[in-house]
């Protein structure tokens, strides 16, 4: 799966000394998308994933060192995900529908001013396998998971 996605973020950290420990939580309009071809005799099976949005609530803990934060985050993952199999022209089945599980990462905050910090952080994200049943005895199951890396610009008030 590969793609784009873009949102907002808010959040709450504690620091004592130089331990920081923190909830946040995000939403992301998406535009992730997986595809796949079979080649069968008498033609082809079509696989195809889409994530249309992404939302998580996490704890963060991490490390200060100076003006840079190094820190773990992990929580839960909700996201609109979208399988279809195509088995021709004529046989389409697809599920549409909000897939909850979670999410685990870790990344690198920089203070840039007293107010403002930039950010990146890697996480992976598992939104549950979805197995969909296209004929008696017959079933295809996708993997609904990926890796994002993330960019981003923090106001601290």
């Amino acid at each position: 799966m590969d793609g784009f996605l873009g949102g907002v973020q808010i959040g709450y950290n504690y620091q004592v000394n130089s331990t920081v420990l923190g909830i946040e939580s995000d939403i992301s309009g998406a535009d992730v998308k997986g595809h796949s071809d079979e080649v069968n005799v008498g033609g082809g099976d079509v696989y195809d994933t889409k994530v249309d949005w992404f939302r998580s609530i996490l704890a963060r803990a991490g490390y200060a060192f100076g003006s840079t934060l190094v820190y773990g985050t992990g929580g839960l993952a909700i996201g609109g995900v979208e399988n279809r199999y195509l088995a021709g022209p004529a046989d389409s089945y697809s599920e549409k529908n909000p897939k909850i599980c979670w999410t685990i990462g870790a990344g690198l905050e920089q203070a840039i001013t007293d107010h403002w910090s930039a950010n990146a952080e890697y996480r992976y994200v598992d939104l549950r396998d979805q197995t969909i049943n296209y004929a008696p005895n017959f079933s295809t199951t996708f993997d609904n998971t990926f890796s994002t890396v993330r960019i981003g610009m923090n106001y601290k008030f």
